[in-house]
């Protein structure tokens, strides 16, 4: 090798050593899991923070994104009548303010009120009729507003049903007073995915963001190339945002012969291209939908959930700002920060794989 080469070389190393340094990381719990799947971005005094559950401990952990720490640990009871019982899957947080957090489970048909001291101090038992709160979806999307916690309905009991049944089963909000546990069901049409009545039922569980400049409500359905734009009192307008990764979705009635019926919405899940998530940053009004093309059915037997999906950023009109191309594993995280946004990079890649469970890596992009 020439004198040249080896400086070379050792250039590109001390850039990637310099590049590797200056990654924006988040510590990892010792007794936390790498995948968190509940979790809520804030702000607080000033200063962006995120919120994630660790379920192994019982525990609410509060980040300082600024300065890459975790400044509190919301430790809750096991049992007793201060206890918080949190499932890993079916479940959601929203983190209102010091004094109110919210946890629901849609297994437990219960929801819970607590400050960032560990205390609870309200529950709620939703309805158990055919109409309970909850859904088939992995984590649970609700919204706040005005004492009131928004949420998709759906039946609480997964039970055989012939394809006219589910076809006219409606899409219902259910806006939960925190005040008195009451429910009121608000009907939202949304044809396109109303329709599908073949297609997995957690392709038809919503997303749902509030924002609070225009008090208007968000709404990314995973089948429909619209955003639903609503203030549950007489307005409601759809809006075209589209992604070509997201073109064709696998019908259950083509698989059921061939996958096992606990496996059947799941599997048809994940061979479906869709709108998986929706973002919202108050700071810049920006939101971003993350769009991704579903795996083969190879990929699946083989346990290969890596896809295409890139994320779409959109101004606060709706207006398509740029697409960013995402590496294809969990999305758990993402968050902005000035401008720049940063998402969890792949933690297969730079966790499981380097062996490494004590610090989170994200991805910077710029949104100029």
């Amino acid at each position: 090798m020439t004198k040249h080469a080896i400086l070379l070389t050792t250039l590109l190393f001390i850039v990637q050593i310099k590049s590797t340094a200056q990654q924006y990381k988040l510590p990892v719990d010792a007794t936390a899991d790498l995948y968190n799947y509940i979790s809520d971005n804030f702000e607080e005094d000033g200063i962006d923070k995120m919120a994630v559950f660790n379920t192994n401990s019982n525990e609410l952990l509060i980040y300082n994104l600024l300065d890459r720490s975790i400044e509190k640990k919301v430790k809750y009871d096991n049992q007793g009548p201060n206890a918080l019982l949190v499932r890993t899957l079916l479940s959601g947080m929203k983190y209102i303010n010091k004094d109110s957090i919210f946890y629901f489970d849609v297994q437990l048909q219960q929801g819970v009120l607590s400050d960032d001291r560990g205390n609870i101090y309200k529950r709620f038992s939703t309805d158990a009729g055919f109409y309970g709160i909850g859904s088939l979806g992995m984590t649970k999307s609700m919204a706040y507003r005005k004492e009131h916690m928004y949420m998709i309905s759906w039946p609480v009991t997964v039970v055989a049903k012939t394809q006219k049944d589910i076809e006219d089963l409606p899409i219902v909000v259910a806006k939960l007073s925190l005040a008195d546990g009451s429910v009121e069901k608000l009907d939202l049409d949304v044809p396109e995915s109303k329709s599908r009545a073949d297609i997995s039922q957690d392709l038809q569980d919503f997303t749902i963001i509030y924002n609070s400049i225009t008090d208007r409500f968000v709404i990314n359905f995973p089948v429909s190339k619209f955003l639903i734009e609503t203030d549950f009192n007489g307005f409601m307008k759809k809006h075209q945002v589209e992604s070509d990764l997201v073109q064709d979705f696998a019908l259950m009635d083509k698989y059921k012969n061939q996958v096992g019926p606990s496996m059947l919405i799941s599997y048809c899940s994940w061979l479906s291209d869709k709108y998986s998530k929706l973002f919202y940053d108050k700071s810049t009004g920006f939101y971003f939908r993350v769009a991704r093309k579903g795996i083969s059915e190879a990929d699946f037997s083989n346990q290969e959930f890596n896809s295409r999906v890139e994320v779409l950023v959109l101004d606060e009109d709706f207006n398509l700002i740029k697409k960013l191309s995402h590496h294809g594993g969990s999305l758990l995280y993402l968050f902005v920060m000035g401008s720049y946004v940063y998402w969890n990079s792949d933690i297969i890649k730079y966790n499981v794989e380097a062996g490494n469970e004590d610090e989170l890596f994200f991805d910077k992009y710029s949104l100029k």
